[in-house]
């Protein structure tokens, strides 16, 4: 399969047929790593049925440029599995830089026109980011409880 093509799985649970399951290709972009790294883990690195072998070449599969050069040097087998993606984690799973990628992006947003359509666009992409970064970071978690104390 060429690198720069999607990649699509069946998962049929308890027999039900289920569509075509696209896994996400990650290039190395803090802001796309947690919703990368979510899918890759529940769909691939949990599926007991598929081998360490199996994973890993799904791993490679779903990796373009760059990112794919960080881990080509693994061979594939049992034991470089868990090591190849252990070391996708230290690198993109961090809270500040991904928390930084997404600052960097809202503040490079484009100024909305004043029209509904332009505005809600606007409105869901900075959301976007505030909820991935709520989510990484468990800022709304951590913060509720200290907001509560205090009123």
């Amino acid at each position: 399969m060429n690198n720069n093509e999607s990649q699509s799985i069946i998962l049929n649970t308890n027999g039900s047929r289920l569509p075509l399951l696209t896994l996400p290709e990650f290039i190395g972009s803090y802001i796309e790593w947690t919703n990368f790294y979510s899918m890759f883990k529940s769909v691939i690195y949990k599926d007991s049925g598929l081998s360490r072998v199996d994973k890993l070449q799904h791993l490679y599969s779903c990796l373009i440029g760059a990112v794919l050069d960080t881990i080509r040097s693994f061979e594939i087998n049992d034991v470089k599995n868990k090591i190849a993606l252990d070391l996708l984690i230290k690198i993109f799973d961090n809270k500040q830089l991904i928390f930084q990628a997404h600052i960097r992006n809202i503040f490079r947003m484009d100024k909305a026109d004043p029209t509904v359509g332009k505005l809600r666009a606007l409105t869901d992409k900075v959301t976007s980011h505030i909820r991935t970064y709520v989510t990484v970071t468990g800022f709304q978690r951590a913060n509720s409880g200290l907001h509560r104390r205090a009123i």
